[in-house]
């Protein structure tokens, strides 16, 4: 069975211009910038690091998780910001969750949108998240 990977979808983004490729499973290296469709639950794993250049769009499709036990380092600028969205406008994706992830992971100028929870949540540690806009997150859960 051949295992699928990620990193090939990664490094279309380093090729410059808009990409449009699909995510799902692990994810490492460098993300972006481009669209990228989430098509099931990402993660990245304990001693693996994912860095997401600015102007990199996540479009979640569906109820996916983004699961972050490693590190990520996700600094947008304040006109071309890193946006982790719903798509369609009418699914609500699961958020972004650090659990046990490296305490220097960073978000910064980041859009978090149409969560089915606050958009972040952290368990065992405390990444830093600043200047970042969430939007129609449901804190509810419901």
């Amino acid at each position: 069975m051949m295992k699928k990977s990620t990193l090939v979808i990664i490094a279309l983004g380093l090729l410059g211009g808009t990409v449009s490729a699909d995510l799902i499973g692990p994810l490492r290296g460098t993300l972006g910038p481009g669209t990228f469709n989430v098509v099931g639950s990402i993660f990245i794993y304990p001693n693996d690091s994912l860095t997401i250049l600015p102007g990199t769009t996540l479009r979640f499709q569906s109820d996916y998780d983004f699961d972050i036990a490693g590190y990520i380092y996700a600094v947008g600028t304040e006109q071309d910001s890193i946006k982790f969205l719903r798509n369609p406008a009418s699914v609500r994706w699961n958020g972004i969750d650090f659990t046990a992830a490296d305490n220097n992971s960073i978000l910064r100028y980041c859009v978090i949108e149409g969560s089915d929870c606050i958009g972040i949540n952290f368990t065992g540690c405390g990444p830093t998240v600043s200047r970042s806009t969430f939007i129609n997150n449901n804190a509810g859960g419901g």
